[in-house]
């Protein structure tokens, strides 16, 4: 490569990283410490892997996040500090990643959304919030780039990067896992039938298979149950079945008040605020798992009568969903007891198909519309809500207000002090209008590329390179379903599922403009030849 041209093909990156750092930089100034909520169960598993005796294993959760807080020091420094270095690494890096995966179709392209993701300050607001969302969008980003580049040249380390990264994710979070297959799968069909690509992607997806079951292997002795080798996390059955039982209910019940041809008589009165969507007469595994649960609260010296009433009529994320997960589990193991809870939340969507709509209408905000406002517009519009730019609200996990709560019982004395002073610690009010001026961005360009995307996805069955195409449109899809059978529509997932969409939308604008060129240029040739004759 000629020293001019190599030059020329460093210098985006040296300024995407000189800004990124900036940006990196400011957001790590104006945000306190963030540990809260999921932060105190990935800690424990910190813990338990470095051997202290207060640790405990989450049998829901990978690996890969607690042991990144046990390498950079959280156990044993007794400090945020290397942890919140490693995390800013992490954003700095991001959009250098994504302007890497897209320049093969467009330099241009590839800065715009390049700039546009670091204007929205999405790879920094997490770099001091201990959840796994800034590690595992880095290993996602990190292995689109790795098949991109695989695709576009074929050497044999971007497929190492591509599978290494992807197998990182898996580690960071479950769902990963149908991402790693659509990779070696898009890569695969991309080596064929030449030996040496081949042998590039089969002999790393070997090793990979090889650890992720070895993992598999010690996760079985850890909570010593064969029965479990071979799987990684035995809880999809549990996220649906609260997706279904206690956190779609107001979704559903919308739905039969509002957008039905022929809506319940009890609407009016709102005698009913939620769906009750698991009931016995769903099928037999509901009536099982009815009896499981009278059983076990029996066992326990409760009114078993009384709480299984509870169970159908008043359905409950903090309470009546643990009432089935213990007597699930208790009596049948992880295996079979997440297995039961899956039948359960599949009986409940036989019964009411209304279920699939609203989990496909809590990922519309992604898209910067409201398929529940589109609904209410058609039956009354004088109280429909906005439809575009309908999600515009700040992710309020970046700066969490401080609470005691599990934060003092989990954290170490050091870290609880550490935590306490940068909570409470004073940034002015440059940090708060900084702070406004970055939501008011996130905000906009997550709505706008929404938007953008859902009017120009049809270029995308046209866009070049195609395997490209089929990797970004595959990974959002599997993300966005992701997210809609498990908790649905939360800020926290945007930071994985943002980097995926501007992509994608980038790429469909470019093959958009790039048609429409094509098209005016056959155009204006044909007008010459019809003037020559």
């Amino acid at each position: 490569m000629p020293l001019r041209f190599a030059k020329r093909a460093r210098r985006p990156y040296i300024y995407l990283l000189l800004i990124s750092v900036l940006f990196q930089a400011t957001y790590l100034i104006i945000l306190p410490v963030s540990f809260e909520g999921d932060a105190g169960p990935y800690f424990l598993d910190a813990l338990y892997f470095a051997g202290d005796p207060r640790g405990a294993f989450q049998f829901n959760r990978p690996p890969g996040y607690p042991v990144l807080l046990l390498a950079t020091g959280l156990t044993w420094l007794k400090s945020f500090d290397l942890a919140i270095a490693g995390q800013a690494v992490m954003g700095v890096a991001s959009p250098l990643l994504l302007f890497g995966t897209l320049q093969g179709v467009s330099r241009r392209a590839a800065l715009i959304a390049a700039g546009l993701f670091i204007v929205s300050g999405v790879p920094y607001t997490y770099a001091k919030v201990f959840l796994c969302e800034q590690t595992y969008s880095f290993c996602v980003l990190l292995a689109l780039f790795g098949v991109a580049r695989f695709i576009e040249t074929k050497p044999a380390r971007y497929a190492a990067i591509a599978i290494g990264a992807a197998v990182a994710a898996l580690m960071v979070r479950n769902e990963a896992v149908y991402l790693a297959i659509l990779y070696f799968v898009i890569m695969l069909v991309s080596a064929w039938p030449r030996r040496r690509p081949l042998a590039a992607v089969l002999v790393p997806g070997g090793i990979a298979l090889t650890l992720v079951m070895a993992w598999s292997a010690e996760r079985a002795v850890i909570m010593r149950d064969s029965a479990l080798m071979g799987s990684l996390n035995n809880y999809l059955g549990h996220q649906l079945f609260a997706r279904v039982y206690a956190t779609i209910g107001g979704q559903v019940r919308y739905w039969q008040c509002v957008i039905a041809t022929r809506p319940d008589p009890l609407c009016k009165s709102g005698a009913v605020p939620v769906a009750l969507l698991v009931r016995p007469e769903n099928g037999p595994a509901t009536r099982r798992l009815e009896g499981l649960i009278h059983d076990w609260m029996a066992a326990h010296g409760y009114d078993a009568d009384k709480l299984v009433t509870d169970f159908y009529q008043k359905p409950s994320i903090d309470t009546s969903v643990y009432w089935a997960y213990d007597a699930a589990v208790d009596n049948l193991g992880y295996l079979a007891g997440d297995e039961l809870l899956y039948q359960v939340a599949l009986e409940a969507i036989r019964a009411h198909p209304e279920i699939v709509y609203m989990m496909a209408a809590s990922i519309s905000p992604y898209f910067g519309i409201s398929f529940e406002n589109i609904g209410y517009y058609f039956r009354y519009p004088a109280n429909a809500g906005p439809i575009i730019f309908e999600n515009w609200q700040k992710d309020d996990y970046e700066k969490l207000p401080f609470t005691v709560g599990g934060a003092q019982r989990t954290l170490t004395p050091d870290l609880w002090r550490a935590y306490v002073i940068s909570t409470q610690k004073s940034r002015g009010r440059l940090s708060d209008e900084l702070l406004m001026i970055g939501r008011t961005a996130h905000s906009a360009i997550r709505n706008s590329i929404g938007v953008v995307l859902l009017v120009t996805w049809p270029a995308l069955l046209f866009a070049r390179p195609r395997a490209l195409s089929i990797l970004l449109v595959g990974s959002l899809g599997l993300m966005l379903a992701a997210s809609a059978a498990g908790l649905g529509y939360n800020m926290r997932y945007e930071h994985f599922i943002m980097p995926v969409m501007l992509m994608a939308s980038a790429l469909a604008v470019h093959t958009s403009i790039r048609g429409a060129k094509l098209a005016m240029r056959r155009l204006s040739v044909l007008r010459e030849t019809r003037a020559r004759r």
